[in-house]
């Protein structure tokens, strides 16, 4: 006779690994836009608590071709003039978790036709104060497209981590 609970383990193991590799293939595989062509990890992302209660910061702004600047919390987006053919609006969202980020949306959506510089900035009182801005970096986390990928020419600068994006959507902080 069979032990039921040692045969449940041994399936539940099989089970298991060959998610595993599935959901390592999908990470590999992420790859768009002006990207890096590093999957990151759930476990990679800059932690910083999020308090109980507490409403994330929200701006919008027009934007045209002649491009700007808009800011929430600390954290900004800067389009180049000549990145937008339309009138898009722009709503730029603090990241309501424990991951440090900003979501960024358009309507319409949008492909820049020039790269926009995304700073994520971690000069929060929720952050440790001993972060080590060395080894951050932003990256890309698309919530419909998988996982996220790091953004060319990241790199920190003052108490941000800036880089370069060709689109929304959200960014985060990641070493």
């Amino acid at each position: 006779m069979h032990n039921t609970k040692a045969v449940t383990m041994r399936t539940f193991a099989r089970r298991s690994s060959s998610i595993v590799i599935v959901l390592a293939a999908a990470l590999g595989c992420a790859t768009s836009g002006r990207v890096m062509r590093t999957a990151v990890r759930p476990d990679s992302f800059f932690m910083c608590p999020w308090p109980a209660g507490r409403v994330p910061a929200t701006v919008s702004m027009q934007f045209d071709a002649a491009g700007g600047v808009i800011e929430v919390a600390g954290n900004r987006l800067t389009v180049p003039r000549g990145a937008l053919s339309t009138t898009t609006y722009i709503t730029m969202r603090e990241y309501q978790g424990d991951q440090l980020g900003v979501e960024i949306t358009a309507v319409p959506a949008v492909t820049f036709a020039k790269d926009a510089e995304v700073d994520v900035s971690y000069n929060s009182p929720r952050c440790p104060a001993d972060a080590d801005p060395g080894q951050m970096k932003v990256w890309r986390f698309d919530v419909l497209n998988g996982p996220g990928d790091e953004l060319d020419g990241s790199k920190v600068s003052g108490k941000k981590v800036k880089g370069k994006t060709n689109r929304n959507s959200h960014y985060m902080i990641a070493n």
